[in-house]
């Protein structure tokens, strides 16, 4: 096992470099809260090889898991979303020239970050010689996990001669958020808009918003009072979890009044 305390440069030849994690226990940690939520099955005994941990001081790495053959390490795996790595599958490995690593994008959206995700992603390995193998890697996105996260998984990938097989990275992305969410570290903002009424001459109004938690969120704007026309609201806790499972971020509504355009004008 890898020593937590021990230093590892960028793209060195680990499973894993600077992890969302501080130590192996968070990760661990992490991992159980989401499986205990019944959103991650439990890990088992399979024969399916874990990638070793390494792990770094800044929030973008985490691991994987890559097995021999199409059986994912946990049970009941058809909890987790399945996918093919299908343009990988397809790559020409005898007329191509080709790096020793692999690297594909894959898009989540806040929600799953927020939450958590397992994913399986499967692949046609293929070996000198002509011989193929179904290759599954498994990638447990726990709750709170960064953005631009890269999991890491050496020797898995095509064979590139007699003792060189690619390494596979996956980063995963943030997909922009349909409501206009932003995500800066563990916090949450976003901004509402709201036209102006007569009505908002008459006294205070409140507002709801939905948090990414699915929790709504009230904004009481008094203009009468105040002649405010723009402010923010903050509320604590309300944000993305922390890796380590100590607490949550904040979230932040940005709130603005506007005068929609005069039909009169064109």
């Amino acid at each position: 096992m890898v020593s937590n305390t021990q230093e590892f440069h960028r793209f060195r030849n680990t499973a894993l470099d600077f992890s969302p994690f501080t130590s192996l226990g968070d990760l661990n940690s992490a991992t159980c809260q989401l499986s205990s939520r019944g959103s991650v099955p439990k890990h088992t005994t399979s024969t399916s090889s874990s990638a070793s941990n390494a792990f770094g001081r800044r929030a973008r790495h985490s691991t994987g898991a890559a097995s021999t053959d199409t059986t994912p390490a946990y049970e009941e795996s058809n909890r987790g979303e399945h996918h093919e790595l299908e343009h990988y599958s397809n790559l020409d490995v005898e007329r191509e020239t080709f790096s020793s690593r692999f690297t594909q994008c894959v898009e989540l959206s806040l929600e799953d970050f927020f939450h958590g995700k397992q994913l399986l992603y499967s692949f046609t390995k293929k070996l000198l010689g002509g011989k193929t193998l179904r290759q599954t890697l498994n990638v447990v996105v726990p709750p709170g996990c960064p953005k631009d996260t890269v999991y890491c998984f050496p020797d898995v990938g095509h064979q590139l001669s007699d003792d060189l097989f690619q390494e596979i990275h996956l980063i995963f992305v943030e997909k922009a958020h349909p409501l206009g969410f932003k995500r800066v570290g563990h916090d949450i903002s976003t901004l509402l808009r709201l036209p102006w009424t007569e009505s908002l001459e008459e006294g205070p109004r409140r507002f709801t918003v939905t948090g990414i938690d699915g929790k709504k969120y009230a904004v009481e704007i008094d203009y009468r009072f105040s002649k405010m026309v723009a402010g923010s609201v903050t509320f604590y806790k309300a944000g993305m979890p922390r890796p380590d499972g100590k607490g949550k971020g904040k979230f932040t509504i940005d709130w603005e009044i506007y005068w929609p355009p005069s039909p009169c004008e064109d």
